[in-house]
C-alpha cells in the first residue's frame, strides 16, 4: 500500500498517538470515531490522531480498524518492532530511499517536503518519524538524532589582584576546555515536552489565507516562541547561578 497524493504521513506527536494506542489496548473499538477518545485528547489530537490512523493504513476509509491495528496494539517485542518498520517504510518511503544511518538532517528534511504541504507540519512529521523509528529499531544516523546542544557560559571570577587567585582561576579555565557543550538536562527537556504540546493546539498555517491572516498567524507563532524560550533562558540562568 502507498499513500495517495492527498494523504500525508502522521504530523501528530508520538507521544499523543502512543497514549491513544494504550487507550484501546483493552479493547479494539469496532470504529476510530470521536467517542472513543477520552477527555484528555484535544480536538486538535483527535483530529491528527485520526489522520494518523488512515495515513498509517490503520482504519480505512469508514474510520473501521484494519488487522494491521490489532498488530500492532497487542503485539510486543521484536513483533512490535517489525510491526512499526513495516507501517514506517510505507508512510514515509521516500526516506527509506537514503542511508538512514549516515544521512544528515537537511536529506532527510529533502525527501519529506516531497510528502509534507507547509514548513511546519513538515517538522510536525520529522518528530514523529523519529520517535517511531527508535520503536520500529531502525537506526538513524547521529546527525539526525542528535539534540541541541546547550552552551554552557563560565562565570567571571572575581578579580583580586592576588597571584594565588589568578593561577586558580587559569587552571580552572584550562580544565574546563573541550567541556563547554553538554546535551540537554532534565528540566529543559520538560520544557521541550510542555513546548511540543502548546504547538500541537496552535493551528497550521495555510498559505491560502488572506495576507492579514498571515500575518496575525506569524505574529502569534512569534509571541509565542518569545513566551517558550524565556523559561529555558531563565532556567539556564539559574543552572549557571547553581554552578
Amino acid at each position: 500500500m502507498t499513500l495517495s497524493a492527498t494523504q500525508i504521513p502522521p504530523y501528530v506527536s508520538h507521544r499523543t498517538f502512543t497514549t491513544f494506542l494504550e487507550s484501546i489496548k483493552p479493547g479494539i473499538p469496532d470504529r476510530i470515531d470521536g467517542s472513543v477518545f477520552d477527555a484528555s485528547f484535544s480536538g486538535t489530537s483527535r483530529k491528527q490522531v485520526t489522520s494518523a490512523l488512515k495515513s498509517l493504513f490503520l482504519i480505512d476509509d469508514d474510520l473501521r480498524p484494519t488487522r494491521r491495528l490489532e498488530v500492532l496494539v497487542r503485539s510486543e517485542g521484536e513483533s512490535r518492532r517489525s510491526a512499526w518498520r513495516e507501517l514506517l517504510e510505507e508512510a514515509y518511503a521516500p526516506l527509506f530511499r537514503l542511508d538512514l544511518e549516515a544521512a544528515t538532517p537537511f536529506q532527510l528534511r529533502e525527501e519529506l517536503r516531497k510528502l509534507v504541504r507547509t514548513e511546519s507540519m513538515l517538522i510536525k512529521c520529522e518528530s514523529f518519524f523519529k520517535h517511531a523509528a527508535i520503536d520500529a529499531g531502525i537506526k538513524l544516523s547521529p546527525h539526525i538524532m542528535r539534540r541541541k546542544l546547550v552552551r554552557r557560559r563560565k562565570r567571571p571570577e572575581p578579580r583580586t589582584g592576588k597571584a594565588e587567585d589568578s593561577a586558580t582561576h587559569n587552571r580552572t579555565q584550562d580544565e574546563s576546555v573541550g567541556q563547554t557543550e553538554s546535551t540537554t538536562d532534565a528540566p529543559s527537556m520538560q520544557l521541550e515536552i510542555f513546548a511540543d504540546k502548546i504547538l500541537e493546539k496552535y493551528p497550521q498555517f495555510d498559505p491560502n489565507w488572506s495576507e492579514e491572516a498571515q500575518e496575525n498567524w506569524l505574529a502569534g507563532m512569534e509571541r509565542l516562541t518569545n513566551a517558550l524560550i524565556r523559561p529555558t533562558a531563565a532556567t539556564n540562568a539559574d543552572q549557571r547561578n547553581a554552578n
